[in-house]
């Protein structure tokens, strides 16, 4: 996986992997901001490749995916070895579309609203290379420091 853009070029501390990884990269700035892309070896692919789909609820994974990756950068203080993140709620979830182009790159933009260690709220926006909106809401994360 490229890094290009990752803060201080840090390896995300992700735990998927292979065509589970939505994540490409995290941008830099003070705002959550993560481009996410679906793999074309991805099992949720359907269509010829040219014009290949997916479910739009795909969106929802790269936003979990996008906090779990805003929280391993330095700006927010990197887990230790062992420690765990869970996605635990979503809420006021929209999907504004049933399929998204599988070949396209998407902006997830992330916003911390609520710190409660061992629990954080975020709000979510997924959108297209054309910038439109593809889903938004909320979710939740629990952070594990492990044993």
């Amino acid at each position: 996986m490229s890094n290009e853009g990752s803060p201080k070029g840090q390896i995300l501390d992700l735990p998927q992997s292979g065509p589970a990884r939505l994540v490409t990269r995290v941008l830099e700035g003070p705002q959550g901001a993560v481009m996410a892309r679906v793999p074309t070896n991805s099992p949720f692919r359907s269509g010829p490749d040219e014009s290949a789909s997916v479910p739009a609820i795909l969106a929802i994974e790269m936003a979990a995916q996008a906090a779990s990756a805003w929280e391993s950068s330095p700006e927010d203080a990197a887990p230790e070895a062992g420690e765990r993140r869970y996605l635990v709620g979503l809420r006021s979830i929209q999907l504004h579309t049933t399929q998204l182009n599988a070949n396209d790159e998407f902006l997830c933009r992330i916003k911390l609203l609520t710190l409660a260690l061992p629990l954080r709220i975020y709000s979510f926006e997924v959108a297209d290379s054309a910038g439109v909106c593809v889903a938004s809401g909320e979710l939740s994360t629990f952070f594990d420091p492990g044993s």
